[in-house]
């Protein structure tokens, strides 16, 4: 399942500037590592990975393509990987949950359709 945001009077990280996207990142990045879901996560701004570390990233569906390329973007995930939260992608926030492999650690369901 996935959920994007955005933050109000701020413009949508595909038309800021790298100071805006930086502002942006600052933040809502401590929020989102304050969730009590997110205790513990890996966290960290796209940049500072190898693109080998991105497309591990991507090929578990923690972050999009889109996401692996942008700048001034990061990711936190939490510890099982059934938590990803997309800084700077598209929108500003961009949640993906895997509620069919955690849905009891996560308390969401997804009705599924066989």
């Amino acid at each position: 399942m996935r959920l994007a945001r955005n933050v109000r009077y701020r413009p949508f990280p595909g038309w800021a500037k790298k100071a805006e996207r930086t502002s942006i990142l600052e933040l809502i990045r401590a929020h989102v590592e304050a969730l009590p879901e997110m205790q513990e996560s890996f966290s960290e701004n796209l940049q500072d990975l190898s693109a080998l570390d991105r497309q591990v990233l991507v090929e578990r569906h923690l972050i999009s393509r889109e996401h692996a390329a942008g700048g001034g973007s990061a990711v936190v995930v939490n510890r099982r990987q059934t938590v990803s939260i997309m800084i700077n992608e598209e929108d500003h926030l961009r949640s993906a949950i895997d509620s069919v492999r955690a849905p009891a650690q996560t308390g969401l369901q997804a009705d599924r359709q066989d």
